[in-house]
């Protein structure tokens, strides 16, 4: 496996955990976290 060129993932799990202290687990989606985040959406 070659190494992360990318902070994608770093970034994706920042952005969830803000979003789900904000707004919670029922009202979090994954759409909201890259949007988020930045991240493309072969992040995920």
């Amino acid at each position: 496996m070659s190494p992360r060129k990318s902070d994608s993932r770093d970034r994706m799990i920042l952005s969830a955990a803000a979003l789900l202290r904000e707004y919670g687990a029922s009202a979090t989606s994954v759409d909201q976290v890259l949007a988020h985040s930045g991240a493309p959406r072969g992040s995920v």
